[in-house]
């Protein structure tokens, strides 16, 4: 009886282990380079502006550069194409590695603006890591003034 019931003790111990490490995997992340074919366009009253578009899988981390020259003053939004509750959460880098711009949390649309102290390629995070299923559609717009 004893070894009938350490028998199923380790069947029940096994399964759980199993069943954890699907959901581990599930769990898995990425962080992935975004491409877009964004220009620069001349606007009348002088400054640049550019419009990108992204696919963010989900359980990724999208990461994508902007060149900015020094001492430009960078805004822009980032939102969400389609239902009001999908949403990403969005971080920007200098190109030293300094935070310039966190949303709190995630949300559908963030509006962003922040000074280029530094000349160099700014580092825009689109986080789709809480999205156990769902991709996104997102477009970026900034504008250098």
């Amino acid at each position: 009886m004893r070894v009938v019931a350490m028998l199923v003790l380790l069947l029940v111990l096994a399964g759980g282990i199993g069943a954890s490490y699907v959901i581990y995997r599930l769990m898995e992340t990425k962080t992935v380079a975004l491409a877009a074919g964004a220009a620069w366009v001349n606007q009348p009253d002088g400054s640049r502006c550019l419009i990108a578009r992204f696919d963010i899988e989900s359980r990724t981390n999208g990461v994508w550069y902007l060149d900015a020259p020094e001492d430009v003053s960078v805004s822009g939004t980032v939102a969400v194409i389609g239902s009001a509750d999908e949403d990403v959460g969005l971080r920007v880098y200098s190109p030293v590695n300094r935070a310039v711009y966190r949303t709190q949390g995630r949300t559908h649309e963030a509006s962003f603006q922040f000074v280029a102290e530094v000349r160099g390629d700014y580092r825009f995070e689109i986080d789709n890591r809480h999205s156990a299923f769902a991709a996104k559609d997102v477009t970026l717009s900034a504008c250098e003034s």
